[in-house]
């Protein structure tokens, strides 16, 4: 026969060996054993990275590189991702450097590029490239660096004073000394 377990519903099942007037002392969710958080954490963020799913991520990073490249073409007048276009300006830049300052800007996110290649190749030399906490912080530190660019392009001194002097025409150098 099914007897009552004090709820005011019958229980159907038989109950466990020594069970009984437990039942309160039982967590909701869970056995009530596991593993502190910060151990469950550890043990996360120190596995490696299952590839099933990295394509999703490389797309995502292509779109956002593709933003960025969209955004400082128009604001700087350089590719941030893009060297191959970086290189080109260069070598038009090196045939006739009075006519712009885009050279000096490609140069600039060119070696840029080269050193931030280097020290993230570095890094991830260091410690396994496939572990979820080397790709968290590397991730986290390439957001920093674009919330800086996006902080410096937002606050910074209006686009008038940040061109160069040689970019200005003529007319503007000479109402300068009058």
């Amino acid at each position: 026969m099914a007897e009552a377990n004090g709820y005011g519903a019958i229980s159907t099942s038989a109950p466990y060996a020594g069970s009984a007037g437990r039942d309160e002392e039982q967590p909701l969710l869970g056995n009530g054993n596991s593993k502190p958080r910060m151990s469950r954490i550890r043990e996360k963020l120190t596995a490696d990275v299952d590839r099933n799913w990295a394509d999703v991520v490389l797309v995502l990073c292509y779109l956002v590189t593709g933003l960025l490249d969209s955004a400082s073409i128009s604001i700087w007048g350089s590719f941030v991702s893009m060297q191959t276009g970086n290189t080109v300006y260069i070598g038009l830049g090196l045939a006739a450097p009075r006519e712009s300052t885009r050279w000096i800007k490609s140069g600039t996110s060119l070696l840029c590029f080269c050193a931030g290649s280097f020290l993230f190749s570095r890094f991830h030399r260091a410690f396994s490239p496939k572990r979820r906490w080397v790709l968290c912080a590397s991730f986290t530190v390439q957001l920093l660096l674009v919330v800086a660019a996006a902080v410096i392009v937002t606050f910074g001194p209006p686009a008038a004073a940040r061109r160069w002097p040689a970019a200005r025409s003529s007319t503007t150098r000479s109402r300068a000394w009058c």
